[in-house]
């Protein structure tokens, strides 16, 4: 745990909008991956998720962009990263 603690305080800083397309995108890659697992869809079916993902983080980006552009620039401290990752 420590350790985790230090590497975040040595990372480069993040903005809340790119945390929140990371954290949208492991959300979305992560239940992906499990429900092809479990034979739910295709191989062929999540690659194709793969491209709807990517177009769903660009249509995020220009949004918070246009409607939130703080978000772009306030950046999180390593303490709340981590807050928030756990």
């Amino acid at each position: 745990m420590k350790k985790l603690v230090t590497i975040l305080k040595q990372a480069k800083p993040i903005d809340i909008g790119s945390f929140l397309q990371a954290k949208l995108h492991e959300v979305f890659t992560v239940t992906a991956d499990k429900m092809a697992q479990m034979g739910l869809m295709t191989t062929e079916e999540r690659i194709a998720l793969s491209g709807s993902a990517g177009d769903m983080l660009e249509a995020l980006r220009d949004s918070v962009s246009k409607n939130a552009p703080i978000l772009n620039t306030k950046q999180l401290e390593a303490d709340d990263v981590y807050r928030l990752m756990n």
